[in-house]
């Protein structure tokens, strides 16, 4: 099977792909958490001056799909978004930190529904065992390599789904990003070690 991912698309997409309009709606969303929380971050101008940057780039790979509407500028486009996951993730944990922490809240709702900490009583039957934690570490390394796989299987094999697919993905991660902002929760192995057992 030939793929040209150089062939001129005769009906191209035109305005912005989903993916780049869940990532804009982010970029403005955290621009207006930055400018709310300014005082407290630690710098904030590097913050804003980096979202000016992913517009731009944004803005360039709109113009060359423009310029040349083919399958490999749409993927630039649809893939520039996703390649921003890993700069903003990190992020999450800046806004995160200045909020009150919620672990209390959620210990206490397991507390009431299962009667016990499930965490603790997870660990008390299974201390330190490698069978359970590291396939739980390989499955979360995991995303990553199945995040490229599911993208570029789309984009070569299925590319009538592949701007859905980008779409998808980008939109899991982001909302999962929103959550964690304004949900502060460390979780149990960080949270009872801290109040105590």
């Amino acid at each position: 099977m030939k793929i040209d991912l150089f062939q001129r698309i005769d009906n191209r997409t035109k305005g912005l792909i989903a993916s780049e309009k869940v990532a804009l709606l982010y970029n403005i969303l955290t621009a207006l958490i930055i400018c709310v929380l300014f005082c407290q971050l630690e710098s904030p101008w590097e913050m804003l001056l980096n979202r000016v940057w992913m517009l731009a780039g944004g803005a360039v790979l709109y113009a060359l799909y423009n310029y040349w509407p083919c399958k490999a500028t749409m993927a630039l486009r649809a893939i520039f978004p996703l390649a921003l996951l890993p700069y903003w993730y990190p992020e999450t944990y800046d806004y995160n930190r200045l909020f009150d922490n919620l672990d209390h809240i959620f210990a206490s709702l397991e507390q009431s529904v299962f009667g016990c900490q499930p965490a603790i009583l997870l660990s008390q039957y299974l201390p330190q065992s490698a069978w359970i934690s590291e396939p739980m570490y390989f499955g979360y390394f995991s995303y990553f390599p199945m995040i490229a796989v599911v993208v570029f299987w789309t984009l070569f094999c299925k590319f009538e789904q592949f701007e859905r697919t980008t779409f998808v993905i980008q939109s899991s991660f982001l909302l999962y990003y929103t959550i964690y902002i304004f949900l502060p929760v460390v979780g149990p192995q960080f949270y009872f070690p801290a109040i105590g057992w």
